[in-house]
């Protein structure tokens, strides 16, 4: 019988809400914490909460990274200002990615104070949220908003929201056939004894071809992905998504009349990228780095954050070790014309959001949703050692220190993929080449003649705006480092 997990929450709402119900989602929080004592007896039981446990002068995220790190359960008070704030997403995403870690699905446990059903994907800071919120059974506390805390319905509901929390946090891993996604139902009664076996949502059923190296696979809203669990040299395993990228054809550089475009973003052409292939989600991590090589060389350090300062040379080191332990997951780094499709996900517009246009040096608005970059960098940037940007000029907002951001803090493009653009460079397997003149067709690196130079793309935290988009490449030394040089991993189909 394995141990319990912690008796530990997280507490995740937006500061206006709580102060518009006058405290009452405090209160709530309080109320809750003192029902899950009767489950736990004399035993500690905490529930995160910012304005408690932040004490003055300390830096607000990084402690709300380590209470996400620490906590078993999670609980977001979902409303239209929680949708909209990005903070309050980001808290979704990395709790999730915590609860993958601890191999479960299930630790996810909403009151819902409006109906997600009704919002949109352009209403949420970050669209890769509604899936988790609305596929979960959730607590609909909107008809008893107005009530007292204290009063009978209130409590009632209270109650069987810490069964359903007890009963989880005593229940055993989540099986790896319906490991990930599937969340079990977080009933509004008092549940009986037998209890019903994790129920998997209609949209995130297992994908019956999970490859051999994935702990889990399915399907969601983006299409299909896989988790693969990545042994520590120290400490426990890190889990790192893949999104399967479909095979396709398109339009390789960009049009001549495209705001920023240099001319070894041409001749422009069509390239055929003949089988599907996975590709991870996010940048490298510092986190799975850590984990794969027991050190971290980053300037900005955060276990969510991307990995930076490294080079090509790191980076092969690095898929060494990945593939040493996980048997058949076989990572590479993405040919130049892999990274480009994935990266457009079906769009030919400079952006996977749009047309850009480039009103300053650091000022392109349509990046501000999907990337950061030398016009947003420094909004919210919450490390001491930032680099000095109080003289970058024409910025899109004002601000005086940048550097990278946690991954997922902006919107993914259709294919499920964070960060294309911006935050970190990521390395490509291709020797440089001036132009397209002579590159393959059929989607492979393009490693003959050129340059000693490896092929770097995206653009950064520290980029100029015209860097940040699909078609832009740049190229770095193969042991070139730089505080915005970063990587992503891809393997081919589905074996």
């Amino acid at each position: 019988m394995p141990a319990p997990l912690e008796p530990i929450g997280f507490w995740s709402y937006a500061r206006s809400d709580d102060e518009a119900s006058t405290g009452k989602l405090s209160t709530l929080r309080g109320l809750l914490r003192g029902e899950l004592k009767l489950h736990w007896g004399r035993r500690e039981v905490r529930i995160w909460q910012d304005v408690e446990a932040i004490a003055y002068g300390t830096t607000w995220l990084t402690e709300i990274e380590r209470a996400i790190a620490e906590s078993s359960f999670f609980i977001p008070i979902v409303t239209r200002a929680f949708l909209e704030s990005k903070m309050c997403c980001q808290e979704v995403m990395l709790f999730h990615r915590r609860q993958l870690a601890l191999g479960r699905n299930d630790m996810i446990f909403p009151f819902h104070f409006t109906d997600v059903s009704r919002v949109q994907a352009s209403e949420c800071e970050d669209p890769a949220v509604l899936p988790l919120l609305r596929e979960r059974q959730a607590f609909d506390f909107s008809k008893l908003r107005l009530r007292d805390p204290h009063s009978e319905e209130v409590a009632t509901k209270l109650a069987s929201l810490a069964v359903a929390i007890d009963d989880a946090l005593r229940r055993s891993a989540v099986p790896e056939h319906a490991a990930v996604t599937a969340l079990s139902v977080a009933p509004s009664v008092p549940v009986p004894a037998a209890r019903p076996p994790p129920v998997v949502p209609p949209a995130e059923r297992t994908n019956p071809l999970k490859p051999a190296w994935a702990s889990a696979a399915g399907t969601d809203a983006f299409g299909a992905w896989a988790d693969a669990a990545i042994p520590a040299r120290r400490g426990p395993a890190v889990t790192q998504r893949l999104r399967l990228v479909p095979a396709g054809r398109f339009m390789m550089g960009s049009p001549d009349d495209e705001p920023g475009r240099l001319s070894s973003e041409g001749p422009r052409h069509e390239v055929t990228i003949g089988e599907a292939f996975w590709l991870f989600d996010t940048p490298c991590t510092q986190a799975l780095w850590q984990a794969v090589m027991d050190d971290n060389p980053s300037r900005f350090k955060s276990p969510t954050r991307p990995v930076e300062s490294v080079s090509f040379e790191d980076a092969q080191h690095f898929l060494s070790g990945v593939n040493d332990r996980v048997p058949g997951l076989d990572l590479a780094l993405p040919s130049e014309a892999q990274w480009e499709y994935a990266c457009r996900a079906g769009t030919d517009t400079a952006t996977y959001a749009g047309p850009i246009k480039i009103v300053g040096q650091h000022n392109a608005p349509v990046l501000n949703k999907i990337a950061w970059y030398s016009g947003n960098s420094g909004e919210e940037f919450d490390r001491r050692n930032g680099v000095d940007s109080s003289e970058w000029p024409e910025k899109q907002y004002r601000h005086i220190m940048a550097g990278t951001h946690l991954v997922k803090g902006k919107a993914p493009n259709a294919w499920g993929l964070y960060d294309m653009l911006g935050n970190v460079w990521e390395w490509c397997e291709d020797n440089w080449h001036d132009s397209y003149e002579g590159a393959p067709s059929d989607g492979s690196a393009w490693l003959g003649g050129g340059a000693a130079g490896r092929v770097i793309r995206g653009g950064s935290w520290f980029g100029l705006a015209r860097g940040v988009r699909a078609a832009f490449r740049y190229w770095g030394g193969s042991e070139g480092i730089s505080g915005h040089f970063g990587f992503r991993c891809a393997r081919g189909h589905l074996a």
